[in-house]
């Protein structure tokens, strides 16, 4: 699980709205529902990988 903020920002191309031992609060939270929306827009394609956003 520590891997997961790394993963993201390197398979998206986003910087994630955390690092490993960051703990979700009022304060933080927003960015983390925005950065999921954000995610949540783009065309991915199933079965794809990718790197810094681009489909290899």
């Amino acid at each position: 699980m520590e891997l997961v903020p790394s993963l993201l920002s390197i398979w998206t191309g986003e910087k994630v709205p955390g690092d490993y031992h960051t703990t979700i609060n009022a304060s933080n939270y927003k960015d983390f529902i925005d950065f999921i929306d954000g995610l949540s827009l783009k065309k991915w394609e199933r079965g794809q990988k990718y790197f810094y956003g681009h489909r290899l």
